[in-house]
């Protein structure tokens, strides 16, 4: 006997997927959501990298000096001292010792002040050869700290004077020496008073300073730095990357120039010319004899005023409601 076919007996069809199709609109929409979400993610990443960077603990710029013989006999008092300080460190290159030796005879300024640092420097190497405290932040040049030629020192091939080319020879070789430490080009310095030797050293871009303006530069390098380290604990606190002075974290107190009390309120109050006379105790006729005393204090229904003392009877008002 024959079955009649039913409905699962057939063979079934596998359903044909479809692509969705997104009109051009969507598409721009879906676009401009991605790029939405890429550039919310790259903010997220600048500000963390912004805060980190607030939170790196500030350095101290220590400026590396080069100075010559006109920058030591000029000011070789104040170099001294901001070596102790740990302000800058000096570098003198062999042709300057060789021009303090040139100078050291005679009474002038000039003459005393070389003989000064001749007898520092020979302190600095005496300290570093004979194993006892180093004068630290002072050194003189090295006969290898040098390029071995003018043409390694990267400069158009011109004909400078001889001391020229050798200060100019070691104050590039000190650059290139701390551009490999990552340091930065305007970390070293070239300080002369030599007017001749400023212009050579303008002309190759190499970075210069007069001797008296070192301490200007150590002074101002100070007040920067204390500002960055104040950025720093400002930051490290929790506090946002604004400035600690600003107007909502600076100092304040609500003092106006009225005075202490603040606002033109505690001014006027002060100089009114009047005082307040304190509540007096009001008597109770009917309380005599009855053992009641008298009564507690109560709020006036109006408070006598008078002159205080200096002031001209006849003034201001009797009375006030």
């Amino acid at each position: 006997m024959m079955q009649s076919p039913t409905l699962n007996s057939f063979p079934r069809q596998m359903p044909i997927a479809t692509t969705p199709v997104t009109s051009p609109r969507q598409h721009q929409t879906n676009e401009k959501m991605a790029l939405a979400r890429l550039q919310h993610h790259v903010d997220q990443l600048q500000t963390k990298v912004n805060h980190d960077r607030l939170l790196k603990p500030p350095v101290r710029r220590i400026f590396h000096c080069v100075c010559d013989e006109t920058a030591l006999t000029a000011s070789i008092p104040e170099l001294k001292r901001m070596v102790t300080d740990k302000s800058i460190t000096m570098l003198v290159p062999l042709s300057a010792l060789d021009g303090l030796d040139k100078l050291k005879k005679g009474t002038e300024d000039t003459n005393i002040h070389a003989r000064e640092s001749i007898r520092f420097f020979d302190r600095v190497q005496q300290t570093a050869a004979g194993g006892r405290r180093a004068i630290t932040g002072v050194r003189i040049q090295d006969p290898t700290e040098k390029f071995a030629s003018w043409a390694e020192c990267a400069l158009p091939d011109t004909e400078p004077p001889t001391r020229v080319k050798d200060i100019l020879n070691c104050t590039l070789f000190a650059i290139r020496k701390s551009q490999k430490i990552g340091g930065d080009d305007n970390d070293v310095l070239l300080v002369t008073n030599d007017e001749i030797l400023r212009e050579w050293a303008a002309l190759y871009g190499v970075p210069i300073a007069h001797s008296a303006d070192i301490a200007g530069k150590v002074r101002r390098e100070d007040i920067e730095f204390l500002e960055r380290r104040r950025h720093y604990e400002y930051g490290k606190s929790g506090g946002s990357p604004r400035s600690p002075t600003s107007p909502t974290g600076g100092r304040g107190g609500g003092r106006g120039r009225g005075g202490r009390g603040g606002g033109s309120n505690g001014g006027s109050r002060r100089n009114s010319g009047f005082r307040e006379d304190p509540p007096q105790l009001r008597l109770d006729p009917n309380a005599f004899g009855r053992g009641r005393g008298m009564r507690e204090p109560a709020e006036p229904d109006f408070i006598l005023r008078g002159p205080t003392r200096g002031v001209a009877r006849g003034r201001g008002r009797l009375w006030e409601p």
